[in-house]
């Protein structure tokens, strides 16, 4: 299974139909937490969700420097993850994450001699999950749940 990053402005490595030009992506992390209190066995929501930053972790390549430059920038910019299944002529994808107004916060390389692993953070202000349901011939139905952060 392969994963793939788009960034507007970008250009990676990928050769993939679709997704040529799309940066290679070896992870991708993300999540929310919300607080809550617990009164004599009852919890109650204390906060909003509070969404934290995406964070992408890749080898280091021809792209770097563009995304390292986003660091100083801080143009806002539309991401997308997409993991991508196998079939027999190409690859088609069946999660697609999308960070709306996204901001490269910050980036970090790391390196025993080999080649440097990258890891990239983005905050946002819009994630989109789109999900789509493959069967075995590779046709889908799509799922999406969009999240906005509240402004303000």
């Amino acid at each position: 299974m392969s994963m793939l990053m788009k960034i507007s402005g970008v250009t990676g490595e990928s050769k993939l139909g679709e997704e040529a030009g799309w940066i290679p992506v070896d992870g991708f992390e993300w999540g929310a937490t919300r607080n809550y209190t617990f009164t004599h066995g009852m919890a109650q929501m204390t906060s909003a969700a509070q969404m934290k930053e995406a964070v992408v972790r890749r080898q280091a390549d021809s792209s770097s420097a563009a995304l390292w430059m986003q660091v100083q920038k801080q143009e806002t910019l539309k991401v997308q993850i997409r993991w991508l299944r196998p079939k027999a002529t190409a690859a088609t994808h069946f999660l697609e994450v999308s960070l709306t107004n996204a901001r490269v916060s910050s980036i970090e390389d790391t390196s025993g001699g080999d080649r440097p692993l990258e890891t990239v953070k983005f905050s946002y202000e819009e994630i989109e999950f789109i999900y789509f349901a493959l069967d075995d011939t590779i046709n889908a139905s799509q799922q999406v749940v969009t999240y906005e952060l509240p402004k303000g």
